[in-house]
């Protein structure tokens, strides 16, 4: 069986009427629709997280040919992380834009020191 995965659109919010902080909150669920049906619509941005220690050249080879094979307008942005020094760079990459598809997701899985996120609007 194969994983499916949402997104759920709502509200959550304590009652207007409560004045406790401990109230329990109320939540109203708008929309759920299929991931993969959404993707290309919504879709604005990916970004990859690496951890500085795994910047090897080999895995950027890898990442290259993937961008050239799935190349669209989506923009790709990376996170380096120190986690020595706790500090972090945003980068964003001009050299290639992206196609954000299931299978984009899926060949990027493939390289274990790489963790993706896509931004949706």
């Amino acid at each position: 069986m194969e994983d499916l995965m949402v997104i759920v659109r709502g509200r959550v919010q304590k009652p207007g009427w409560a004045k406790d902080d401990n109230a329990r909150l109320r939540s109203e669920v708008n929309g759920i629709e299929l991931l993969s049906e959404v993707m290309g619509k919504r879709a604005v941005s990916l970004t990859i997280m690496v951890e500085i220690q795994d910047l090897q050249p080999e895995s950027w080879t890898a990442l290259a040919a993937i961008f050239q094979q799935h190349e669209g307008k989506k923009l790709v942005n990376f996170v380096v992380f120190d986690p020595q020094s706790r500090t972090h760079s945003d980068l964003r990459c001009t050299a290639y834009r992206v196609d954000i598809t299931k299978e984009l997701l899926k060949e990027l899985d493939t390289l274990h020191h790489f963790h993706t996120a896509v931004k949706t609007q």
